[in-house]
């Protein structure tokens, strides 16, 4: 399995799909993936197999609670019982897949684990969502983070 995943994102094959998605405090919580306009209902765009890679994340958005910028990477402190992902680092980036219109497929995880190859196997296709790591009813203040997500089928 793991040939498989090297070859895909190694090899020099080039992903079947790899927008750019910008996330915002103006975006409440969730942005989906694949991007459409705020809004509007990202379709199924990973389908069961799909190999996803974030190849890049950046940028800072402001935390009025944690009183300072922070990376998609969190403050490094692990997040209490009472945060969307207890041990996730605080004020980080986290995911979850949905289907439309079936709703939420799995549980939420740091966005870290899609730093390299991950192969989605949740069997209906999804659409990824990015949120904040966060005490419920808290966000973001300003600033956004940016991803290139890529995803290649065999």
């Amino acid at each position: 399995m793991a040939d498989a995943l090297d070859r895909l994102c190694s090899g020099g094959h080039r992903p079947a799909l790899q927008p750019g998605s910008r996330h915002d405090p103006a975006q409440r919580q969730a942005m989906g993936f694949p991007p459409v306009p705020y809004g509007d209902q990202a379709p199924n765009g990973i389908r069961h197999g799909d190999v996803i890679r974030i190849s890049e994340a950046s940028g800072p958005m402001y935390f009025k609670d944690a009183k300072k910028w922070v990376g998609p990477g969190g403050n490094g402190i692990a997040a209490p019982s009472n945060w969307w992902v207890p041990g996730a680092p605080q004020y980080s980036a986290i995911l979850r897949y949905n289907n439309h219109p079936g709703g939420w497929v799995g549980d939420l995880f740091p966005y870290h684990r899609l730093l390299t190859c991950t192969q989605y196997n949740g069997g209906s296709s999804v659409r990824l969502a990015f949120l904040m790591n966060v005490e419920p009813d808290h966000i973001g203040e300003s600033g956004s983070w940016t991803f290139t997500v890529k995803v290649y089928r065999d």
